[in-house]
């Protein structure tokens, strides 16, 4: 049966069969390559019922849209394995850290993004936890299920065209706790708009239109919503529950904030999430078509656009195998996604590494982050250089600093 399923997905993404659903219009042409860009955000529910029916019919419904990502929540239960075995195998690259930072094999459902691999390569990609400090792995802003986020850097591989996408579950327990989510969320998608990158983040927000969370991103230089920007729009709700019902005008939970300046907006489609009598998902999906501008100067500059004014070492230890030392972030932090620090030997040879988050994206950014290198040789020269990096993984000139461990005694 596994291989039916196969057969009949490669059938759809090789005819680009729209007519299946409603969802997309059968006249729509053909991507434009390195201009348009097709994305969905779908909530699975990590429901185990009915799960024989859901999953192919879940997967075919999806496939129908031709997207060129797909934004999952909830994707737990019986869904990683599904997709694993199909929507991996028919082209599509997963990208995102289970709750408990695993790649695979995570217990908890988690926020992934796929992507068509045969297209897009994906350039950089990250998981945060959406907490008081986004690398505390496994945690939250408060004592429940960990919510977090995951972004994608993608890049045609035939035009070398890119865009991001970030896709989240944001919490629901308390106003406050979602609004927080939202700060976070919106740091993010200003990092890609500083970078000059165009993008979108998607998610079951667990806010509606006229929140406070809702507003905070709509108040955000640059961010809009494509369901008041699209040429073609759909005014329906996106959380259902289980049951089968018009959802015209109902409350929609489910978002697809982008970086609207950047873009026209074709088409933005709720997706009801139900063949027949048979429930995919509580939640209806969101499908966005949208067609990028020409891309402003920072895409081509990268690295110019990371500063390290302010930037400096403050050496905390030195042991003869061991050496720490703190980084001062620079004056304009925002722009630092993270560091990538060297270190180097008395003949300049690479010995080790390290990638340094910013910590931008929390409430309280750190005015300094440490780093330690160990097993080293006792009474030996070494030379650490620090790189300033921005989302895009470009880097400024690194900033170097010579130290000599202690001998033996």
């Amino acid at each position: 049966m596994k291989r039916t399923a196969i057969l009949v997905l490669t059938f759809i993404l090789a005819f680009g069969v729209l007519s299946v659903y409603s969802g997309a219009d059968s006249e729509t042409s053909e991507m434009v390559p390195g201009e348009e860009v097709r994305i969905i955000s779908i909530n699975l529910s990590v429901e185990e019922r009915d799960k024989e029916e859901r999953c192919p019919e879940m997967l075919k419904m999806l496939l129908s849209f031709r997207p060129d990502t797909i934004g999952t929540q909830e994707n737990g239960g019986p869904w990683p394995a599904f997709f694993e075995d199909n929507l991996e195998t028919i082209g599509y690259a997963r990208v995102g850290l289970s709750p408990e930072g695993l790649l695979r094999g995570g217990k908890l459902a988690g926020d992934y993004i796929y992507y068509d691999s045969e297209k897009y390569e994906c350039l950089k990609w990250d998981t945060f936890w959406v907490t008081t400090k986004s690398r505390m792995i496994g945690q939250s802003y408060r004592p429940t299920f960990p919510r977090m986020c995951t972004w994608a850097i993608l890049e045609n591989k035939k035009t070398g065209f890119r865009f991001a996408h970030v896709n989240c579950h944001l919490a629901f327990e308390t106003e406050e706790e979602n609004l927080y989510h939202m700060q976070m969320v919106s740091r993010m998608l200003i990092q890609f708009d500083q970078a000059g990158i165009p993008a979108f983040s998607t998610g079951d927000y667990n806010t509606s239109e006229g929140s406070r969370s809702y507003q905070l991103m709509m108040s955000t230089p640059g961010i809009g919503d494509p369901k008041y920007l699209a040429e073609t729009t759909s005014n329906k709700g996106t959380w259902r529950g289980w049951e089968i019902r018009d959802t015209t005008g109902s409350r929609a939970i489910d978002f697809c904030f982008s970086t609207a300046e950047k873009m026209d907006f074709r088409q933005y489609y709720v997706i009801e999430t139900f063949v027949g009598d048979l429930a995919l998902s509580d939640h209806n999906g969101l499908f966005v078509d949208a067609e990028v501008h020409s891309l402003p100067e920072q895409y081509s500059l990268g690295a110019s656009v990371v500063p390290t004014e302010g930037m400096a070492f403050k050496e905390l230890s030195r042991r003869a195998y061991v050496y720490d030392f703190e980084i001062t972030q620079p004056v304009d932090v925002k722009y630092v996604y993270d560091y990538y620090v060297e270190l180097r030997d008395s003949e300049g040879k690479l010995v080790d590494t390290r990638e340094i988050p910013s910590y931008n994206v929390d409430e309280v950014v750190l005015p300094s982050v440490t780093c330690t290198f160990g097993a080293l040789e006792p009474d030996s020269e070494y030379t650490v250089i620090v790189y300033a990096r921005n989302v895009l993984g470009a880097r400024a000139e690194g900033v170097p600093f010579s130290f000599r461990t202690t001998p033996l005694e």
